[in-house]
């Protein structure tokens, strides 16, 4: 877990100040949580101080609010577009009259997003209402984490993909000869909050047929969830040093 450096927050009040990456995560979560969604945080309150300093930090906070910052408040993924309860920050800036959402993690990161992460968010928004659809049809009481063997709630059941999103998209991209860099996306917008890019039709629709053609999802916990990426992430890197060594023994 690396220093955090510059973007090392002031101590604010009873707090101390938060030294790495995953504390920050952990911290700003914490204050997601402790307040009512859509509803402003109190401009007297520590967690609308803490929000002050991450969104002037954010490296397109002169374009979202231009003129200051009216309120913040706590949104649900579903207010925005996506699926399920998980929660981040929107910001109202001073006379805009509208919210527009914004990633506290890209925030502490302080750098936009690179081409090839746009890319990767506008391949999963566009099947979201898929995966949602799958969700509500499919599940039924009595079913078992297939990770930890636990029951599980729709609240907390995770569709995952298997084989893996990413094996979807590679495939995709396979067939229809692209590269990251020649896939053209656009902002999406929702209720005037921007919330994620788009492919460009008629990629857009090409994708949403191939996916729903080719997903299978199994439902886990959230916890199981990210056991199996960190079992495919290691899987992954040993195929990969595999790979590499024998380059070497043919070199």
């Amino acid at each position: 877990m690396g220093e955090l450096g510059a973007k090392t927050p002031p101590s604010i009040g009873e707090y101390v100040p938060v030294k790495t990456m995953a504390h920050a995560l952990a911290f700003f979560k914490g204050i997601a949580y402790a307040h009512k969604p859509l509803t402003p945080i109190p401009k007297d309150s520590t967690g609308h101080a803490w929000l002050m300093w991450l969104i002037e930090g954010h490296y397109a906070y002169a374009e979202m609010c231009p003129k200051g910052v009216e309120y913040f408040h706590v949104h649900r993924n579903s207010d925005i577009g996506f699926y399920g309860d998980a929660r981040g920050f929107s910001v109202v800036a001073t006379g805009a009259g509208h919210s527009c959402a914004f990633s506290y993690k890209q925030a502490l990161k302080g750098v936009p997003k690179s081409a090839s992460e746009k890319v990767r968010i506008a391949f999963r928004h566009a099947i979201e209402y898929q995966v949602s659809y799958w969700r509500q049809q499919n599940f039924r009481e009595g079913l078992l984490c297939p990770v930890f063997n636990r029951p599980l709630r729709l609240g907390d059941a995770h569709a995952d993909h298997d084989p893996p999103f990413a094996n979807l998209v590679e495939n995709f991209c396979t067939q229809q000869h692209l590269t990251a860099e020649m896939i053209q996306i656009e902002d999406s917008w929702n209720e005037k909050q921007h919330v994620s890019w788009q492919l460009s039709e008629p990629l857009l629709s090409a994708w949403r047929a191939y996916h729903w053609q080719n997903m299978r999802l199994q439902f886990v916990s959230v916890s199981g969830h990210l056991e199996l990426d960190h079992r495919r992430r290691e899987q992954k890197r040993q195929q990969e040093r595999a790979q590499d060594v024998f380059k070497s023994m043919r070199s």
